[in-house]
């Protein structure tokens, strides 16, 4: 079961050959939003557990249809090739942004919708991930916050192309448009892997988050005695008390 009863919260436990495993996911509808266009997946498989997240985009109802069209992708996976993780997600990913992009050229309520997807696949003491867009993985190990995944926006290339500061990407009003996205019908998902140790935590939030709340106050949040479904609440609170109209979902994973 990819989410509980409420299509908007999720917890569960999962025990494999070398952890437990405690997940819970929590998504909120934007302020000001209509729809929620966030959309996000955890499944348990023959050897490990998936989680993906998407953010879709493109007005309404475009970018709802986006998002689930990429999490249902995800979710109709059942089996993941051993050592050959990352080629398997990627592939996956390919065939999702042509699905994308074929269902906005025959839907005329959804052209050129797109959305942001980040997957993650948890089996033995790996965490396999692939990645378009500007939703996030972070690891937060031994009380520190590191962020894994890029931003596919156009401030972070104009970073990389020296053209803009770190401090001007901030504010820079290219922060919010994604170089890629699925649904263009040509991708460069990022990829990589992270060797898990006991007691990590994994975040992955949409923008709607991670961008009005900012990585200390998250860090603090982590670092706190709570349980994993009061993070995900206390995370959601804070980001809306910060004034974050967009759309809010975090999935958190802790290894035990």
């Amino acid at each position: 079961m990819s989410q509980t009863d409420s299509p908007n919260r999720f917890y569960n436990t999962y025990s494999s050959k070398r952890f437990r495993i405690e997940v819970a996911g929590l998504s909120e509808k934007g302020i000001k939003r209509k729809l929620n266009q966030d959309r996000f997946i955890i499944d348990e498989l023959k050897d490990g557990i998936v989680a993906a997240l998407a953010d879709g985009m493109g007005g309404e109802p475009g970018g709802e249809k986006a998002s689930a069209l990429a999490v249902s992708g995800i979710s109709a996976v059942k089996q993941i090739t051993e050592n050959q993780e990352i080629n398997f997600l990627v592939k996956i990913f390919h065939e999702i942004d042509q699905q994308i992009l074929a269902a906005s050229e025959t839907d005329h309520d959804a052209e050129n919708m797109g959305t942001t997807l980040t997957a993650l696949y948890i089996s033995g003491q790996s965490a396999y991930w692939t990645h378009v867009g500007d939703t996030r993985i972070y690891l937060f190990r031994h009380n520190k916050l590191i962020q894994v995944t890029s931003d596919h926006t156009f401030a972070k290339f104009l970073l990389g192309e020296g053209e803009i500061t770190p401090e001007q990407e901030k504010t820079h009003y290219s922060q919010h448009i994604l170089e890629q996205c699925m649904g263009q019908g040509e991708i460069n998902p990022e990829t990589g892997v992270i060797h898990l140790e006991q007691n990590d935590l994994i975040l992955m939030s949409s923008d709607g988050l991670h961008k009005p709340l900012g990585t200390s106050p998250i860090q603090s949040i982590l670092n706190s005695d709570e349980s994993l479904k009061e993070k995900c609440d206390h995370l959601i609170r804070k980001t809306q008390h910060a004034k974050g109209n967009d759309d809010i979902t975090v999935v958190l994973i802790r290894l035990s």
